[in-house]
């Protein structure tokens, strides 16, 4: 799990702490529309039904009972959005310690499950001059390739001649 993601865990995690169900998961936090209103937010429409109040309230009752950390600097409300703001420092540090613990490894993921998937891209014509498109559509497939095969697809690189 990427730093981010764990703090988004975190988040939901002590949002359900403080309400005593399981009503918010990580996927429920959005990016913001402006940067300017925080790094993450939390649309409290849905608990707002459960716990049969204004979205607006739910966001205002949420923001005075959860604490600041050292991951969360900072909660503001915006109407019915609870709105976090990560220490963009302690982020920065946890990712480059990822990123150097698990080197060529980081970012690879199981998500396709080992599906079996065929990327067919173009390769050089025997009938054409060769030029800089031939070697963009080779990279474009190569790359599409490796990313797939670094979210668990098993891919197979088709190049017709």
């Amino acid at each position: 799990m990427n730093p981010l993601e764990a703090i988004k865990k975190q988040i939901a995690d002590n949002i359900n702490k403080e309400l005593g169900n399981k009503l918010t998961k990580a996927e429920t936090l959005v990016y913001p529309p402006q940067k300017e209103m925080g790094d993450l937010s939390l649309p409290c429409f849905e608990l707002a039904k459960f716990i049969k109040k204004a979205p607006n309230e739910v966001a205002l009752e949420l923001k005075e009972k959860l604490k600041l950390n050292k991951e969360i600097s900072e909660i503001k409300i915006a109407g019915p959005y609870l709105n976090f703001f990560v220490n963009k420092t302690l982020l920065i540090e946890k990712t480059i310690k990822k990123i150097k613990k698990e080197n060529d490894k980081y970012g690879n993921n199981k998500s396709g499950d080992k599906k079996k998937v065929m990327v067919e891209y173009s390769n050089v014509n025997t009938h054409k001059q060769y030029h800089v498109g031939h070697l963009r559509n080779i990279c474009y497939g190569d790359s599409v390739n490796k990313i797939l095969k670094a979210n668990g697809y098993k891919s197979i690189p088709v190049s017709y001649v």
